[in-house]
C-alpha cells in the first residue's frame, strides 16, 4: 500500500502553514487542491490529527474531501485519507493537547492557532463527523523516536559546521535531554538563538525528524523524503498526463471525482510506471517518454492526413525534444528518424505502452462526470 505522511501540513513559527508559494501560505483553494492530488497518488494519505484544530483550510479541505476520509471509492476500510491522532476523541486530544501547553509561553505558535481558530468548536464538529477509519493511531512512541532521532542528529552537527558556534549543539542537546515537553515552538524558543541562521538550521532540522518520526509510526514515508512524492514531481505527472487543467477548477475538487480518476485503468497504468522510478534522473527519462509518445501520437494522426502535415509534425517534435533545429538535412531524413525508431531510442522503452495509455486518458478525461 502506498502510504504517504504530508508531514508539511502544519504550522511555522508564524502560525501560518509551512505550505507556501513564493514565502506566502497557501490559499484555501491550493490547500484542498494539495490534498487532493496526494489522494491521486497515493492508496492512504496521512495527516497531521492537529492540523485541522490548528487551520481552518485544513478543516475546510476536509469538508470537501468527506466522503474520502470515509471510503476509498471501493469499500469502507481503508479511506483515502486519514488523521494521525493518540486519542480516538478529538476533544479529548484537544483538552489534553491544552493542559500540556498550559505552562508555555502565551505567544506560543501552537497555543495560539488553537484560540485563533477555535479549535474546540472544530474538535467538536470533528467528533461528530469521523468515524473509526478516519483515524489512525500511532505504532511506536512517536515523542521518543522524535528525541532520539533528534539528538543523533544534533551529535553528527556537533562535527560540522551547521551552528555557527561550537557551544549551540551542545547546549541544544542538553536542553533536548532536560526537557520533558519536547516542543518545536518551546524548544527553539527557549534557547533563545540570536543568530538567524543558526535558529533556521536548527528549526528545520526539529521540522525533520519529527516528520520522520510521525511517518514512521505509522509505517508511512514522509511525502518529501522519496523522490516520487514530492510535490513538484507529483505536479509534473499530473501535467504530463493531462490533467492539470481540469485540476486547476477548485470547485471540481471533490471525492467524486478523486474515485473516478483513481478507477480508471489507463491512469493506474500510467501512474504505476511513474512509481517506479527511483531517482531523479528516471523521473526526467519518463517525463520525456510521456513528452515523445505524446509528439509520436501527433505526428502519427497528423501523417494520416498528408506528409506535409506529418513532416510539419516532425520538426516540432524534434525541437520539443531539444533537438536542434534542421535546415540543412534533407526532410525525408527528419520525418524517417520521427516516423521509424529514433523516438523510441531517443527517449525509452517504456514508450509504446506509454503511447496508448495517454490516448486512452485522454479519452477517460473526456469522459469524467464533474
Amino acid at each position: 500500500m502506498r502510504k504517504v505522511y504530508l508531514g508539511k501540513l502544519d504550522i511555522a513559527p508564524d502560525g501560518e502553514l509551512e505550505l507556501r508559494t513564493n514565502g506566502v501560505p497557501f490559499s484555501e483553494e491550493q490547500v484542498l487542491r494539495y490534498l487532493f492530488i496526494y489522494g491521486l497518488i497515493c492508496d492512504q494519505v496521512l495527516i497531521q490529527g492537529s492540523s485541522p484544530l490548528k487551520n481552518k483550510r485544513v478543516f475546510s479541505a476536509y469538508l470537501n474531501l468527506f466522503e474520502a476520509f470515509r471510503r476509498n471509492g471501493l469499500n469502507t476500510s481503508d479511506p483515502v485519507y486519514s488523521f494521525i491522532q493518540s486519542d480516538t476523541s478529538y476533544v479529548d486530544y484537544f483538552l489534553s493537547r491544552n493542559f500540556l501547553l498550559r505552562g508555555v509561553n502565551a505567544r506560543n505558535p501552537e497555543r495560539q492557532a488553537y484560540a485563533l481558530n477555535n479549535a474546540s468548536a472544530i474538535a467538536e464538529k470533528l467528533d461528530k463527523s469521523l468515524f473509526g477509519a478516519q483515524i489512525v493511531k500511532r505504532t511506536t512512541n512517536v515523542p521518543a523516536s522524535f528525541r532520539k532521532g533528534l539528538l543523533s542528529h544534533l551529535k553528527d552537527i556537533e562535527k560540522t559546521d551547521i551552528f555557527l558556534f561550537e557551544r549551540t549543539a551542545s547546549k541544544v542537546i542538553a536542553k533536548v535531554n532536560n526537557t520533558e515537553f519536547l516542543q518545536t515552538f518551546e524548544l527553539t524558543s527557549t534557547l533563545s538563538l540570536i543568530n538567524r541562521k543558526e535558529y533556521a538550521n536548527l528549526y528545520n532540522l526539529i521540522r525533520t525528524c519529527y516528520r520522520k518520526a510521525n511517518a514512521s509510526g505509522v509505517s508511512a514515508v514522509d511525502a518529501d523524503e522519496i523522490l516520487v512524492y514530492q510535490t513538484l514531481n507529483v505536479e509534473r505527472f499530473l501535467a504530463a498526463i493531462g490533467l492539470s487543467e481540469l485540476l486547476a477548477r477548485s470547485r471540481v475538487l471533490k471525492s467524486s471525482l478523486l474515485f473516478q480518476i483513481k478507477a480508471l485503468n489507463s491512469y493506474g497504468t500510467l501512474l504505476d510506471e511513474y512509481l517506479k522510478c527511483q531517482t531523479q534522473q528516471h523521473i526526467d527519462e519518463f517525463f520525456s517518454a510521456l513528452k515523445g509518445a505524446s509528439i509520436k501520437r501527433s505526428i502519427t494522426s497528423a501523417a494520416r492526413h498528408s506528409i506535409g502535415t506529418a513532416i510539419t509534425a516532425t520538426t516540432e517534435g524534434m525541437e520539443l525534444l531539444g533537438a536542434p533545429k534542421i535546415i540543412t538535412k534533407p526532410i525525408e531524413f527528419v520525418a524517417k528518424g520521427m516516423l521509424g525508431d529514433a523516438a523510441d531510442r531517443r527517449i525509452n522503452q517504456q514508450l509504446a505502452t506509454i503511447s496508448a495509455h495517454l490516448e486512452e486518458i485522454k479519452r477517460d478525461i473526456q469522459n469524467l462526470k464533474v
